[in-house]
């Protein structure tokens, strides 16, 4: 092969669910607030829609969260928040609406699967702006036991505990072989066969 791609788990993806749960509950409270202290119907109806989207969207993440079934990974949340900034800024909270917004595309970025690429040309990481490590910059990559490592000649050692079904389909020895061959060759002769 000449590239791999292996997904690298979401260390942080428990505490964002939290993060993401609580803004829920906070945009229900809020609503409820609007509804019990306005006097303007339009408002009492723009809260009501705000707290039954929240009310709803709270048990169908409860449920995910608890259940981890895969079914419903298609129900986004971040739509939810970009409804619920388009209900704060209808009613005239526009701070409120621009922060969920802001958290809206927070959650689209931190959702997103994070992929380590591998080719000839180097280790695309996954980071925020993406990153490339040239093989002339690294020691060693290798991949054991579902064990990613990747040192890096500036003392930088990078590892991930991967999960079994997503390197079930990647050949360990062939993987391991291609990391030190791209380590190994001059940058012109990268991607081609080492004898």
């Amino acid at each position: 092969m000449n590239s791999y791609s292996i997904y690298i788990p979401n260390d942080k993806a428990t505490a964002y669910k939290w993060v993401t749960f609580i803004m829920l509950f906070i945009n229900l409270l809020g609503f409820g607030f609007i509804f019990l202290n306005t006097a303007a119907n339009s408002q009492k109806n723009l809260s009501i829609i705000g707290m039954s989207i929240n009310n709803i969207t709270l048990v169908i993440f409860l449920f995910q969260f608890y259940s981890k079934k895969d079914f419903l990974k298609i129900y986004r949340v971040e739509i939810i928040f970009i409804i619920n900034a388009l209900l704060w800024l209808i009613i005239g909270k526009y701070l409120l609406a621009i922060l969920l917004i802001a958290f809206a595309v927070f959650c689209f970025y931190s959702n997103k699967k994070s992929v380590i690429n591998f080719s000839p040309e180097g280790i695309r990481y996954p980071s925020f702006p993406s990153k490339l490590f040239l093989w002339a910059d690294t020691e060693q990559v290798m991949l054991k036991d579902d064990i990613l490592t990747i040192d890096l000649k500036n003392n930088k050692l990078l590892q991930f505990a991967l999960d079994r079904q997503n390197t079930v389909a990647i050949d360990e020895a062939a993987f391991n072989e291609f990391c030190k061959v791209q380590s190994a060759a001059e940058p012109s002769l990268r991607g081609t066969k080492q004898s």
